[in-house]
């Protein structure tokens, strides 16, 4: 059994931190996660947030990327989401309304993202891609 079969994971905050972090990804030869701040897609929404994705796939052709949208506690902004295709939405919502969030994503391309493995989020990083680079060298990429 697998401790956590995810890749590294990287909270970003725009374009920028976008590149580093696939940069940083490239250079380890490793796949990673791409994911939204808390609460996102409420004020990003799922469209601009997988332009994000796009980007990254389109400028780093030989990095798998899987983004994460982070819903916050809205169903509705996680339903939407998984219509728009983006690879996993988080939500903080109760076991039930998962579960059934689960069974939609299941239909489609999507799932409820289940990762709780730590996260580097650029936010206040002056320099996203060393910060980038040692996240990966930290967790053996």
């Amino acid at each position: 059994m697998t401790e956590n079969p995810d890749p590294p994971r990287v909270i970003f905050h725009g374009p920028g931190h976008v590149r580093a972090a696939m940069q940083a990804a490239q250079e380890a030869g490793s796949a990673i996660i791409l994911q939204s701040a808390e609460g996102a897609a409420a004020y990003m929404g799922a469209p601009f947030f997988q332009q994000f994705i796009e980007m990254a796939r389109d400028e780093f052709p030989g990095v798998e990327v899987i983004g994460v949208l982070d819903c916050g506690a809205d169903p509705g902004f996680a339903l939407a989401a998984m219509r728009e295709g983006v690879d996993r939405v988080r939500i903080d919502a109760a076991p039930d309304v998962r579960a059934a969030l689960a069974e939609v994503a299941a239909q489609t391309e999507s799932a409820v993202d289940e990762g709780d493995a730590a996260a580097l989020d650029l936010q206040d990083e002056n320099d996203p891609l060393a910060a980038c680079r040692n996240w990966f060298a930290d967790r053996g990429h």
